[in-house]
């Protein structure tokens, strides 16, 4: 290869290696979040890596951004609870709220019997559609139990970080 073979292919990689990286202006104030989603996917709707390649880039970015947002909640926290209740900036209305007693039922053996009930009539429920049949009684307590009905999903990945 000659040194301008050499220089016009290292050219190529980087524009190719630019085209991969995935560009977000830190220093937005309010963005149009489809513009932003389209620059994030340009790099393989222009053929220069695939789908996959992308994913991984969007989980891994979508990681960072959570991992910073939990860092930074309790301080946003403070910061509204200190500066009004309600604070709109950058295109974000930010409201504080108290936090709140949430009920559990766990120690209370009524409750947890029914929940185990209702598992049990959905488990049977789920057999009585897979086998064809419509119904049944419950021979302890007369009640009919009706077969349930599968709704088709979309296809989709799993995905986890290795």
């Amino acid at each position: 290869m000659t040194n301008q073979e050499l220089i016009n292919l290292g050219a190529k990689v980087a524009i190719q290696e630019a085209r991969e990286r995935i560009y977000i202006d830190a220093d937005v104030t309010i963005i149009d979040h489809q513009v932003e989603a389209n620059r994030i996917l340009a790099p393989y709707k222009e053929g220069y890596c695939d789908a996959i390649d992308i994913l991984a880039k969007i989980r891994h970015l979508k990681e960072v951004l959570e991992l910073a947002e939990t860092q930074i909640k309790d301080d946003v926290t403070d910061y509204v609870a200190r500066n009004g209740k309600t604070i709109q900036r950058h295109g974000l209305e930010v409201s504080y709220r108290n936090g709140s007693n949430k009920a559990d039922f766990s120690e209370v053996s009524y409750v947890t019997d029914l929940q185990n009930k209702l598992k049990a009539v959905k488990e049977i429920s789920k057999q009585l559609s897979k086998s064809g049949q419509s119904e049944m009684a419950d021979t302890a307590t007369g009640e009919i139990i009706t077969a349930c009905k599968f709704v088709p999903e979309k296809d989709t990945v799993t995905v986890k970080f290795i």
